[in-house]
């Protein structure tokens, strides 16, 4: 029932995303406020190629951001039970780590052309340091071929495993052993995928 409702708020909002690029060794983001044109669509594209080749890291999807605090937001009350107590002793229970914040608040959407390049996971952020990253799926489209899953990266690149998005399924990772990622490159027109990534994480020592 939650995972339905989930659903349709993230359906409703359909028209709040907003397109992200990134681009850069560390890359940063950029919102598009308003949807672009198909030319300048093409040019961001070009840009994002060349920066490809040249060796930067590029990212190009859609995000929302809902209201965090909405009480009649079934993603909000997902979001608050992320950062629960009972979430974070869960997650100690499962990976023997003992987290003590969730960092998630956004909802990408990736649809054809839509990818992520393999950025590190490992940072310190708001005076944490990200320890379990995960990712909770939302949607399922088999039409995708592989396009959209969660690919994880082994120290020389090569892929150590491919999550398939399904509704419900939590895939964590611990960033101390598989800090890269992927999410190659949506090649289906109509193709969809979306989830809520996010990290659980620590106190620094010394902090």
């Amino acid at each position: 029932g939650d995972a339905d409702a989930v659903c349709r708020e993230i359906a409703a909002a359909a028209h709040a995303f907003k397109l992200v690029a990134r681009s850069g060794v560390h890359p940063r983001r950029v919102v598009f406020d308003q949807p672009l044109s198909a030319v300048r669509l093409a040019v961001l594209r070009q840009q994002l190629a060349v920066a490809q080749q040249a060796g930067l890291l590029t990212a190009l999807h859609e995000i929302w951001e809902p209201q965090p605090d909405d009480p009649s937001s079934a993603i909000a009350r997902l979001l608050g039970e992320l950062r629960s107590p009972r979430t974070l002793a869960w997650i100690e229970g499962v990976t023997s780590v003992a987290v003590d914040e969730c960092q998630a608040s956004a909802v990408p959407r990736f649809r054809y052309g839509h990818y992520v390049d393999p950025p590190s996971d490992r940072l310190i952020k708001f005076g944490k340091r990200r320890r379990i990253a995960f990712v909770l799926f939302c949607s399922y489209d088999p039409s995708l071929l592989g396009g959209g899953h969660l690919v994880l990266l082994r120290p020389d690149g090569e892929t150590a495993v491919s999550i398939e998005p399904r509704v419900n399924r939590l895939a964590l990772l611990d960033v101390d052993r598989i800090h890269r990622h992927r999410v190659p490159e949506i090649t289906v027109e109509g193709g969809e995928r979306l989830a809520i990534p996010g990290f659980f994480c620590v106190t620094p020592q010394g902090a």
